[in-house]
């Protein structure tokens, strides 16, 4: 089924019921014996704030790919935004971070003076126990967190249902044009033609993660896309890499392992 799931073990866990609303949820991921070089991290709509050995750091919305790699054993744990949620919980608007690997301590310094978390005794802590101190961290920032941008949060989830234009979801969340994509830039990062287009991607990579056999025309079909040239296109502009080539790398990409026994996955 591919090289990473050989040698990665990605598991995503519940989150806690008051941070439901800003996450959709926690993840670990060890790497096997040999580690892993070069690993592709597509655009999937989504920001993470993440714990290595090497410390905290908060990873903005991403637009382009971007390589990442495990030394031998290494393990990762991490929390995944929903899109939209953003400015309401961190504070920061999300496209000041868009592409970008901000450490968490020089984004929330008072935070960190008022609440003493140490980054460094996170990250020196196992996967399990880090995954526990985001939760823990992110618990004492809900006092100061915003109120979502309930607008933003239903347009994007009309566009993870559907393709509406963008005239049409301003229309429907009663704001201009203009409005909806200043709001839709602070909270998701990028404006609302682009999620569509990373939602895309990602909806054809899982369908062909879950039946492998079928064809690409159908697989475009069945994402959304206008046919198979629109997909060849704008799977390249994404990612710089044609479907075949992109398909057979992300087969390879970290492969769900099932939750915790007895315990369901909050997306």
């Amino acid at each position: 089924m591919g090289i990473l799931r050989r040698v990665v073990v990605y598991r995503e866990h519940p989150v806690p019921p008051a941070l439901r609303w800003a996450l959709a949820c926690g993840w670990t991921l060890r790497a096997g014996p040999r580690g892993v070089l070069g690993w592709p991290v597509l655009p999937d709509a989504h920001m993470d704030i993440v714990a290595t050995a090497g410390g905290v750091q908060l990873a903005g919305p991403a637009t382009v790919v971007q390589l990442s790699r495990l030394g031998p054993g290494e393990a990762v744990a991490g929390v995944r935004l929903r899109p939209g949620t953003a400015t309401a919980l961190l504070g920061v608007p999300a496209s000041a971070v868009r592409d970008e690997h901000v450490d968490l301590a020089a984004l929330w310094p008072a935070l960190a003076r008022r609440h003493g978390w140490d980054a460094d005794a996170i990250a020196a802590s196992g996967p399990g126990g880090r995954l526990r101190a985001l939760y823990a961290l992110l618990a004492t920032r809900l006092p100061d967190a915003a109120p979502p941008d309930d607008l933003v949060r239903h347009a994007v989830a009309r566009i993870r249902h559907g393709a509406p234009s963008v005239t049409s979801l301003a229309a429907e969340t009663g704001l201009t044009t203009r409005q909806l994509l200043r709001r839709f830039d602070a909270a998701v990062g990028y404006g609302p033609k682009r999620l569509q287009r990373i939602v895309r991607l990602q909806r054809g990579l899982e369908l062909h993660r879950r039946e492998p056999a079928v064809p690409l025309a159908a697989l475009a079909a069945q994402a959304g896309y206008a046919d198979q040239a629109h997909l060849t296109r704008d799977w390249h502009a994404l990612t710089g890499a044609t479907p075949a080539r992109l398909l057979a790398t992300r087969v390879v990409d970290v492969a769900p392992a099932p939750a915790e026994p007895g315990r369901r996955v909050e997306r």
